[in-house]
């Protein structure tokens, strides 16, 4: 694929801003690399009280504006993260990766392989972001969470791993490293969400590299269903005895299904949950949030099983981690 491919797609494909109603700023992070970016969205109403934080991490190619919908530019799915804050008053923190060899906005996941994503430390970015909120009495230590979309999705898988103030993450069209930059055992306190299409063209749902067709390769990463059950096994939990439900397609003409499998009594209360979506491509499933139809061509079909950023809140909202464990 040439150099700069996406960003060209994304360009032909303009839609309508969101009309968010929660207030965005910038913030300026310190980290290892410099000041980095980041866009907070909020209520425009006062918090008697600390608020749990959701850090958004956009795709490779993106950048935050594009997935809180601040551009008139195909907006994520991810975008929906904006009505939330409003509505539930919390605060959400879009992070804007570093461009990689490629000149392209990205991050530094765990594939060892992917050799254009950028060297930054992606950790300590989203670490000093959450932070410098928690230190402004603004933020709960105890109900940190993030979400990311392909690249960003494997790099909220890095944060699961590696970021010990996280109380869970929601990883869609993403997989875990094959060829892992990130050695050592998968945390037993973090909660994880994981999101994927059995027909992604892009991040393969059996395993293998992430590309297109004869396109260069941007590395390996391993079954999604392993991923699922490798963040089960941490908890003591045997994937194969995962509870199975179906869930339909809200809209009419709308060829894909969804397949859940998670533990104890509700998907949303389980401490890992897997959303396998079948047909479904490179996309996140939305049914206010819809990609047009020369983006799917090359992405695959967008699922309207369920809102993917409500569905990841209803996960989220009830879990929280002892701040004694933070470190």
């Amino acid at each position: 694929m040439r150099k700069g491919f996406l960003r060209c797609l994304f360009l032909l494909l303009l839609l309508e801003p969101l009309a968010a109603s929660a207030q965005t700023r910038e913030l300026s992070i310190l980290t290892p690399n410099g000041y980095r970016r980041a866009i907070l969205a909020e209520a425009d109403k006062p918090a008697s009280t600390p608020r749990p934080v959701v850090l958004i991490l956009h795709g490779h190619t993106g950048s935050a504006e594009q997935a809180l919908g601040l551009k008139r530019q195909s907006p994520s799915p991810l975008a929906q993260w904006v009505a939330i804050a409003e509505r539930e008053n919390i605060i959400v923190l879009a992070l804007d990766g570093a461009r990689g060899s490629d000149d392209e906005q990205g991050w530094n996941d765990c594939r060892k392989d992917a050799l254009n994503n950028p060297q930054t430390d992606d950790v300590a970015f989203a670490r000093n972001a959450v932070k410098k909120l928690v230190d402004a009495g603004q933020a709960d230590p105890a109900r940190i969470y993030a979400m990311g979309m392909s690249n960003g999705g494997m790099m909220a898988f890095r944060l699961g791993l590696q970021m010990p103030e996280l109380a869970a993450f929601a990883a869609a069209a993403a997989s875990m490293a094959a060829d892992t930059a990130c050695p050592g055992k998968v945390p037993d306190k973090v909660a994880a969400l994981i999101i994927g299409g059995d027909a992604d063209p892009l991040g393969p749902w059996r395993g293998g590299q992430v590309k297109f067709g004869r396109s260069a390769a941007r590395g390996g990463v391993m079954p999604v269903p392993t991923s699922f059950s490798v963040w089960a096994a941490a908890r003591q939990l045997d994937a194969r005895h995962a509870v199975q439900k179906e869930i339909p397609p809200q809209f009419r003409n709308d060829q894909t299904k969804g397949r859940l499998f998670y533990f104890g009594a509700s998907p949303e209360a389980s401490p890992v949950t897997l959303l396998e979506v079948e047909n479904g491509g490179h996309v996140e499933p939305s049914l206010e949030h819809r990609y047009r139809t020369l983006y799917l061509r090359l992405m695959g079909q967008q699922s309207s099983v369920v809102e993917s950023a409500e569905f990841a809140w209803s996960f989220f909202r009830n879990k929280s981690r002892t701040v004694a464990s933070a470190q």
